[in-house]
């Protein structure tokens, strides 16, 4: 055997191998020459975000709501306008890292007493453990509210604002506003409902019940982040609960007394709407995500190597284009009603089973789209979307209180009445064993399983 021509055979196929990959490498390379233009649906996020209403920060609820757990000697609104400041004008520092909030909040926590603490939270679900503490030790609540009487007081002119316009982070290390204060709050002023009403002065009870849904409800319709649209939900769905306790407490004491007007509306498809929230996702997402797929500081070479060769397979508005019509496709698909919404949320899942892992264009963006269209926002909406379930269960429980004549049983009560689950038209169900009416949300588990004390 020649020698030299194996030598010459095998520079030869080894020459021709370079010489392709280089060849499709720059094929790869001119086939991603270019990014796209913002498509139609990126426009479409990008104006509802950039043509929110403009609201002055004194009417701002988002606004004192940064604020509510400032000391006690600060002015809350004060430190909520600095704070808002700060996430605008917010520069993320060279590391990287993380950056909190300025200034230390209030650890109204730690001063709480272990007393205050499980009444806290036994009322926080609104059951029969709450009541049977009352009952036990009446001043306990009167301890409780003397005690965060600041912050309760704050809370109440949170109620006060007109409107609410978040300031969507900068960056993803930027700090993202906190909700403690603001759901502690509610407890504090539906506790003092409560407390109304067992003092028989149910015009005052019913009135703070009207504003704090009506407060709620406005942020639902409102929110810009699903963070911030998942806090109204869950305060929403507090007020039913634990509103539903005050009018039981004033109709068990004799008292004839109507729900409040806005617990008679139904939850609305304009309240339901993910659009907003997910504008806003998609806004934080892009300010997120790296101009480049990789910044040259990963520590193995191989890896540092292959991020450097697909970079340019990474189109930035590309892949936000994709992102884009994910999230309006995954809002569209949820905006029907409520009859529909079973089905329609079973369609809605992503179908990463039929998705093509390698595109010419933009590969790198494409590989970082699919990792995060991964996440199926339509749990996100049958969470809102519960809330007229539990709507109607407390619509329920105070027209079946309201009727004292009728002897027939809770269940066929239950069974006759026109309030009935809002995606099958079904009865409600009847928990003897707590004396509950309970509906069975979209959400599934605990939080899908919602009890309202009759």
């Amino acid at each position: 055997m020649n020698l030299r021509r194996v030598v010459r055979f095998c520079a030869w196929t080894i020459a021709s191998g370079v010489f392709l990959v280089i060849a499709l490498y720059g094929i790869l390379v001119a086939i991603n020459w270019s990014d796209e233009a913002p498509s139609a649906d990126a426009v479409r996020l990008q104006r509802t975000v950039s043509e929110r209403a403009p609201l002055a920060d004194r009417d701002n609820a988002f606004v004192l709501s940064l604020g509510l757990l400032a000391p006690q000697d600060k002015d809350a609104y004060q430190w909520g306008l600095a704070r808002k400041a700060f996430m605008e004008h917010f520069v993320s520092p060279a590391s990287g890292a993380y950056v909190p909030m300025p200034g230390k909040e209030v650890d109204y926590m730690a001063s709480r007493s272990a007393a205050t603490k499980a009444l806290d939270e036994a009322c926080k679900r609104g059951d029969a453990a709450c009541l049977r503490m009352l009952e036990q030790d009446p001043a306990r609540l009167d301890a409780w509210l003397a005690s965060e009487a600041w912050l309760l007081e704050r809370y109440r002119s949170l109620l006060a604002c007109k409107g609410w316009r978040e300031t969507l982070p900068k960056a993803s290390n930027a700090p993202f506003a906190t909700y403690n204060g603001a759901m502690t709050g509610q407890v504090l002023f539906l506790m003092q409902a409560l407390q109304k009403a067992r003092a028989g002065d149910a015009a005052t009870a019913r009135a703070m019940l009207q504003q704090d849904l009506v407060y709620w409800r406005m942020v639902l319709r409102s929110s810009d982040l699903l963070i911030s649209k998942m806090i109204a939900a869950a305060a929403v769905e507090r007020h039913f609960v634990l509103g539903n306790l005050v009018l039981r407490e004033l109709q068990h004491a004799g008292k004839s007394v109507a729900a409040p007007d806005a617990w008679m509306t139904p939850i609305s498809r304009d309240e339901r709407s993910m659009q907003r929230a997910l504008a806003g996702e998609w806004t934080y997402w892009k300010v997120s995500m790296p101009k480049q797929p990789s910044d040259g500081s990963l520590p193995a070479p191989v890896q540092w190597l292959v991020f450097r060769l697909m970079r340019p397979t990474y189109q930035p508005q590309a892949t936000n284009n994709l992102y884009a019509t994910f999230l309006l496709d995954q809002a569209k698909d949820v905006d029907v009603d409520f009859r529909k919404l079973p089905q329609a949320v079973r369609a809605a899942s992503p179908d990463m089973a039929s998705a093509h892992f390698f595109r010419a264009y933009n590969t790198m963006g494409y590989i970082l789209y699919l990792i995060t269209t991964t996440n199926d926002f339509t749990g996100y909406a049958v969470r809102v979307s519960d809330l007229e379930g539990v709507r109607r269960a407390a619509l329920l429980a105070v027209d079946i209180r309201s009727d004292a004549s009728d002897a027939s049983t809770p269940l066929r009560r239950i069974e006759a009445s026109a309030w009935r689950n809002p995606y099958t038209d079904r009865a409600f169900q009847w928990e003897p064993q707590t004396q509950g009416i309970v509906f069975e949300g979209l959400s599934g588990g605990e939080r899908g399983h919602q009890t309202v004390l009759f």
